[in-house]
C-alpha cells in the first residue's frame, strides 16, 4: 500500500511538470492528499498505544507526547506500536512506523477548564491529558481548544507546530507581532518594540532582564508608570546617570522598604528634606546634621570629666551636650550662618558620682560680639556661677546668621560681653 502510493505520487508529478527551480509557465496537475493521515517512524525503546497523543520528537521520531524540549505535536495514533528493545522490531528508531491521524480529539484535562478556554492554547501535560494553564517547562503545544463539554477538552490537532513559534535564536528587526506563546531557548534580539501584554518566566526561578555586562535596562518610557503587582527583590538598584531616584510618586501615602526585622543599611548620606516617624530603633554610625529645626534628632553628646575644651561644628547640631567635667570647660560654638532653626543644647551637671557644685562650662560663640542673648545683640559668652550649675540648661538656635542662647533651666545665667 505504501508502494503504490508513492508511485501514484510519482504519475501525478509527472503530469505538467517543470523544469527543477523553475516557477510555473503553464498549468499542471499537483499532487494530492487529503492529510488526515500520516506514517512516521518510532523512537527507539518506546511504545505507543492506539488514542495516544503523539508528539515528534527532537529527532523527527514518534513518541507519546509529552512535556519535553523540540517536541511537536502530530496528532493520534491510529493502532498501538512496540518498538522496544526485545520488543517486534527490536527497538532501532524507524525500524516500525505508526499511523497517526490529524484532527479535532477529545483529551482529558489536567486541571481546571471551561468555557472561557475556548480559543486558548492546549498544552501538552501527557499523552492523555491537556492543560489551557500549566505550559509546563517546554511549553508544548497540542493545539487551539475548540470546545469543552464538561468531560473531554477537544483540541485541534490538525496544525503542525513547535511552542507557538520555539527558535534558537529570534531575531526581529521591525514590529513583530504574534497572538499566542512565543518560546525562545536562545536568544532573543529586538532591534524595534517588543510589547508584551503578559510576561511569563513559566517555571525558571529567576527571570533576568539584561545581563551583567548591560549598561542599563530601562522599564518604562519616559513619564510612563512601570506597575510591580508582587514583590521587587533588587540586588542593586542604580538610577545610573539620573540624578535622582523617587520610590513612590506624590500621591502615594507609604514607601515601604525592608519587611519587618530586616535591617535596612545606607552607606551614603541620608538627606531627610521632610518629618520622618520612626517606629522602631534608628542607628547612626556617623554624623547627624539637619536644615531645620524639626529635621533634627536628639541625640546625647557626654562630654566627661577632664574634657577642658570642645569646639563644635555642624555636625553637632540637634544634640544635647551633657557637661560633667569636674572643672572649667570651654565650649565654642559652630561658625555663625547655621541653618535657620538649628539648635545646641547644654546640659550641666554635678561631677559624676560626687554631687559638687565644680562643672563651670562657658559657652561662647566663635566669632567675638556675635551672641545674642536676653537684652543684648554682641554678647560673646554665657556661664553658671556657683550655686547656678547644677541642672543648669540652655539652649542655643541659629536664626540662619548668628547664634541666640535661651536659659531653660531654673537657674541664673550669666552674660559676658566683652566690649
Amino acid at each position: 500500500m505504501k508502494k503504490a502510493l508513492m508511485v501514484l505520487v510519482t504519475v501525478g508529478a509527472l503530469v505538467g511538470a517543470q523544469a527543477f527551480g523553475a516557477a510555473l509557465t503553464e498549468a499542471q496537475s499537483t499532487p494530492e492528499r487529503s492529510g488526515d493521515d500520516m506514517v512516521v517512524g518510532v523512537y527507539t525503546n518506546t511504545r505507543i498505544f492506539a488514542g495516544a497523543l503523539v508528539c515528534l520528537n527532537s529527532s523527527g521520531y514518534a513518541i507519546p507526547a509529552a512535556d519535553g524540549d523540540g517536541n511537536i505535536v502530530i496528532g493520534r495514533a491510529a493502532s498501538t506500536v512496540d518498538n522496544r528493545v526485545n520488543a517486534t522490531g527490536a527497538g532501532d528508531s524507524g525500524v516500525l512506523t505508526i499511523k497517526v491521524r490529524r484532527g479535532v480529539f477529545g483529551w482529558a484535562a489536567a486541571d481546571t477548564v471551561s468555557d472561557a478556554n475556548i480559543g486558548d492554547l492546549a498544552y501538552v501535560i501527557d499523552d492523555n491529558h491537556v492543560s489551557a494553564t500549566n505550559a509546563g517547562t517546554y511549553a508544548v503545544i497540542a493545539g487551539p481548544i475548540v470546545d469543552y463539554d464538561g468531560t473531554y477538552v477537544w483540541v485541534d490537532t490538525y496544525h503542525i507546530g513547535r511552542t507557538a513559534g520555539a527558535f534558537t535564536t529570534l531575531s526581529a528587526s521591525g514590529a513583530a507581532s504574534l497572538s499566542s506563546t512565543l518560546g525562545v531557548t536562545g536568544a532573543a534580539t529586538f532591534t524595534g518594540n517588543a510589547i508584551a501584554n503578559e510576561l511569563d518566566a513559566r517555571t525558571a526561578t529567576a527571570l533576568l532582564l539584561g545581563k551583567a555586562t548591560a549598561t542599563g535596562v530601562t522599564l518604562g518610557a519616559a513619564d510612563a508608570h512601570t506597575t510591580v503587582a508582587g514583590n521587587l527583590l533588587a540586588t542593586a538598584v542604580d538610577a545610573a546617570t539620573a540624578t535622582t531616584m523617587t520610590l513612590g510618586a506624590a500621591t502615594a501615602t507609604k514607601v515601604e522598604i525592608a519587611d519587618t526585622g530586616v535591617e535596612t543599611e545606607i552607606q551614603g548620606t541620608l538627606d531627610q528634606q521632610e518629618a520622618a516617624t520612626f517606629a522602631s530603633t534608628v542607628r547612626f554610625v556617623g554624623a547627624v546634621t539637619g536644615t531645620n529645626a524639626a529635621s533634627q534628632i536628639g541625640i546625647v553628646k557626654q562630654e566627661v570629666d577632664g574634657t577642658t575644651t570642645v569646639t563644635l561644628t555642624l555636625a553637632d547640631c540637634g544634640k544635647t551636650m551633657i557637661v560633667t567635667n569636674g572643672a572649667a570647660v570651654a565650649i565654642t560654638l559652630p561658625a555663625n550662618g547655621a541653618a535657620a532653626g538649628s539648635w545646641i543644647d547644654v546640659a550641666v551637671g554635678a561631677m559624676t558620682g560626687n554631687g559638687a557644685d565644680d562643672c563651670a562650662p562657658t559657652i561662647a560663640a566663635a566669632t567675638a560680639d556675635t551672641l545674642i542673648t536676653p537684652n543684648s545683640a554682641d554678647a560673646d559668652s554665657v556661664t553658671w556661677g556657683t550655686g547656678h550649675r547644677i541642672n543648669a540648661y540652655a539652649r542655643f538656635w541659629s536664626d540662619g546668621a548668628f547664634w541666640h542662647v535661651q536659659n531653660l533651666g531654673g537657674t541664673t545665667m550669666t552674660y559676658t560681653d566683652s566690649d
